[in-house]
């Protein structure tokens, strides 16, 4: 059976919205680095098992460099990417 991974990259969001179900707010910090999900996938590759990795949040496209490095490392590695936001 393929898994797929969640990435939550980052709490920080443009709006804090009472149903938001991780609490983001403009305020909230930390994301992960292109370093986190270099380690993840590579954790992904040894499973095998893995075939499709979700980027979310908060608002990804706020840490549009991590967002689009973490993009580029998934294809590299032939998984399929999806984003939430």
């Amino acid at each position: 059976m393929m898994m797929q991974i969640h990435f939550l990259l980052t709490y920080q969001c443009t709006l804090a919205c009472e149903h938001c179900f991780v609490c983001s707010s403009p305020s909230a910090e930390g994301t992960f680095t292109p370093g986190g999900i270099r380690e993840v996938l590579d954790q992904a590759d040894q499973l095998g098992t893995v075939d499709t990795v979700y980027f979310e949040g908060g608002e990804p496209f706020l840490f549009y460099p991590v967002l689009m490095d973490a993009i580029r490392q998934a294809k590299e590695r032939g998984l399929s990417v999806g984003i939430v936001t």
